[in-house]
């Protein structure tokens, strides 16, 4: 009897004390930086740094030529996004959607639909601007991904430091009006966000708003496996960093990811921001999207992508874009929707490994709560 009340009162003194600590003190191992986020506590690991976010939908779909794609954000939430992103212990306030506007007939200097994707990516900007100015991380979920435009833009217009960005896609999204052969929008954003693209772009209707705020040495490409000929010519030109599929088969994607973490924001000081086409990942795991490509991410190098940045603890504003629900069978779509929501959770703490109990569980302050009865 003495020996049990002295068990119970042992694990009743340890058991918050192993919450916090986590599984290295088990084994009997220090915790590494790798395993605590560059933190002092393994709980930066297990749980986000982030505490509050802000979620903007944006259904636009005028930068490509499938309908569906404006329902993405609609879908994401429906699937339950928000509250994951709560149980992981955020403050979540949902911004609502971004008004579509501009005239639909404007096509100018070979850019379809420019009225439109720029009037609403003008709007992308104030939205992006007035979450971040609340002091909250922005999640802006798409709709084509014409929507970066405008995310990229407020994001920049508000911070006073520089924005390094971390392009996810299989394609190159840096065409200008004039270089690109179907005139899609969508294939177009980075032309008129990077500064040294400036000498080859004129700007069509609808977006004479749009000044330049990326400099390419603050540009990184992850996933590419589908670029035009004139992509690849002004990623050579100007000394754009681009890893591949090819580079990730060579280094591995958590190589890959923590070096270009390192290349853009070595000192962590400008401010990450995260433009993530859901095409990047395998067209056999994630098809409903617009212009799938074969040969892409896993789900599980798609993870370690957004645990690393996680574990870095730099992300300000994250765009998921593409994810089109009407491609595809009905359970295309579910799985596609499911990897998009498994992947923003990650960019926000989700551990694959499991995560802790909020700090404010009561089985962590009352350790009584979870001791044998």
């Amino acid at each position: 009897m003495v020996r049990s009340s002295a068990l119970l009162s042992l694990r009743k003194l340890l058991f918050p004390l192993l919450l916090i600590a986590g599984p290295a003190c088990l084994e009997g191992r220090p915790l590494s930086d790798e395993r605590s986020g560059n933190s002092s506590s393994a709980a930066a690991y297990f749980r986000s740094n982030w505490r509050e976010i802000g979620v903007l939908g944006v259904p636009i779909h005028q930068g490509q030529p499938k309908p569906g794609v404006e329902k993405g954000p609609q879908f994401l939430r429906d699937a339950g996004l928000l509250d994951q992103l709560r149980d992981l212990g955020h403050e979540v306030k949902d911004f609502g959607d971004v008004s579509v506007e501009g005239d639909p007939s404007v096509t100018d200097c070979g850019a379809r639909n420019s009225d439109v994707v720029g009037k609403t990516n003008k709007n992308v900007r104030d939205a992006v601007a007035k979450v971040l100015g609340s002091g909250r991380v922005s999640l802006n979920l798409g709709g084509d991904h014409t929507l970066s435009i405008g995310s990229v833009s407020g994001h920049a217009q508000s911070v006073d430091t520089e924005v390094a960005l971390i392009w996810i896609d299989a394609h190159g999204d840096i065409n200008t009006p004039s270089s690109s052969t179907s005139g899609n929008m969508h294939g177009m954003p980075l032309s008129f966000l990077v500064h040294e693209m400036a000498p080859y772009v004129v700007k069509p209707k609808g977006l004479e708003w749009v000044e330049p705020c990326i400099h390419k040495d603050n540009l990184a490409y992850i996933g590419l496996r589908d670029v035009d000929p004139y992509e690849r010519y002004f990623m050579n030109h100007l000394g754009i960093r681009t890893y591949d599929m090819a580079d990730i088969d060579r280094l591995g994607i958590r190589g890959v990811t923590q070096r270009i973490l390192q290349e853009i924001n070595p000192t962590g000081e400008k401010s990450l921001h995260i433009s993530y086409d859901i095409d990047s990942i395998d067209k056999m795991i994630a098809p409903s999207t617009g212009t799938p490509v074969l040969g892409g991410l896993s789900l599980r190098e798609a993870l370690v992508i957004a645990e690393e940045v996680s574990k870095s603890g730099q992300l300000r504003v994250l765009d998921l874009a593409e994810v089109n629900p009407e491609l595809g069978s009905e359970q295309d779509a579910r799985n596609t929707v499911d990897c998009g929501v498994r992947l923003v959770d990650s960019f926000f703490g989700s551990r694959r490994g499991g995560n802790l109990p909020l700090e404010n569980d009561p089985k962590v302050t009352d350790p009584s709560c979870v001791t044998c009865q």
